[in-house]
């Protein structure tokens, strides 16, 4: 009787991490798709941030960029632009 129940006890126990396994690559699935769909709707925006010194500037560049936006695949590419570059409307 000890075996039978050892043997169920490990059957059990391998039901649950199977169905672990699983779980994880159904939420593994689930954020690829996530990710494509919000890659599938993308567009590309720009904003230009002035900044009162040289210190501020460096700071957000070193915390930002490369950061990805709210898990959606988006990530942030900031850049210099020089003070003698304008915009249309500006």
């Amino acid at each position: 009787m000890w075996r039978e129940k050892r043997s169920s006890s490990s059957r059990s126990k391998r039901s649950t991490e199977s169905s672990d396994q699983d779980e994880e690559a159904t939420l593994e699935l689930d954020e690829k798709k996530l990710r494509k769909r919000e890659f599938g709707k993308l567009k590309y925006f720009f904003a230009i941030i002035d900044t009162d010194s040289v210190a501020s500037a460096s700071a957000i560049y070193k915390n930002l960029d490369g950061q990805e936006v709210e898990r959606t695949g988006n990530v942030l590419d900031l850049r210099f632009v020089p003070d003698d570059i304008s915009f249309e409307g500006s």
